[in-house]
């Protein structure tokens, strides 16, 4: 009676023989053992192996190929105007199509339009910022990007170019951004180097929060930084810029 009550007595699917079962695996098993569920579940697609399913791949290639049976698709003779799913398919191919198309392929009106919008948002965005002077419309502190041959190297800016002739013209040997200082969750690469002095230099036109943290924490990691803002910087051009040929002022 004991054993009635914790489960209960079930008919294979297969044999038909009735299999003792407790009352946690009632509504799961259905077979009796293994074997019966594999002769039931034979010719089931979504249970055979693989194996089992190259097998008959093969067999069915080589029947079609020998004529034994006839081979037919589901779309054969079948156009757009006739079969709805074709229509479908043939109505997203073009959609694609078209759209790749139309990203690949601008024309030369739509392409200016494009670069008019996509330049006026950075420069509001940048005047937002305060880096960009809405008068004299330049960069704060920036200028001319590229490479500099009176220096013979890279410069970001007409600011840190300009520092680094004064450098030049006293004699003081310098390296430009040597390396590259990582914090916890702050990269910062100072502009320049002086090795006699051990000291580095930062030129900055405006400073966001962003510069101001990174700043911070390198100082608070013991280095001796110098940093040139606006002020300091035009008065070393009112002194510099007649003396020095290569001189660049931002306009």
């Amino acid at each position: 009676m004991n054993n009635i009550k914790k489960g209960s007595y079930k008919k294979c699917l297969n044999c038909n023989n009735f299999f003792y079962l407790p009352k946690s695996l009632l509504d799961s098993r259905k077979f009796c053992c293994k074997k019966c569920w594999y002769i039931y579940n034979k010719h089931n697609p979504r249970i055979q192996s693989t194996t089992e399913r190259k097998k008959r791949s093969i067999a069915r290639i080589k029947s079609i190929k020998n004529g034994r049976v006839k081979f037919n698709s589901w779309n054969k003779g079948q156009t757009k105007e006739t079969n709805p799913i074709i229509r479908e398919i043939a109505e997203k191919t073009s959609l694609t199509l078209l759209i790749n198309h139309v990203q690949r392929g601008l024309t030369k009106q739509t392409s200016q339009m494009i670069k008019k919008r996509s330049e006026s948002k950075e420069r509001n965005k940048k005047i937002s910022q305060g880096r960009l002077n809405f008068l004299k419309n330049h960069e704060i502190g920036h200028g001319r990007v590229g490479k500099r041959e009176d220096l013979g190297h890279y410069c970001r800016s007409t600011w840190e170019a300009n520092f680094c002739r004064i450098l030049k013209q006293k004699g003081i040997k310098y390296k430009y951004e040597p390396k590259t200082f990582y914090f916890k969750s702050i990269n910062y690469t100072p502009d320049l180097f002086i090795p006699s002095i051990n000291i580095w230099v930062e030129i900055k036109g405006y400073m966001d929060e962003k510069s101001k943290q990174k700043i911070n924490r390198f100082i608070e990691s013991g280095k001796q930084l110098l940093i040139i803002e606006e002020k300091l910087y035009h008065y070393l051009q009112s002194y510099w810029k007649n003396k020095i040929k290569e001189w660049e002022i931002v306009t």
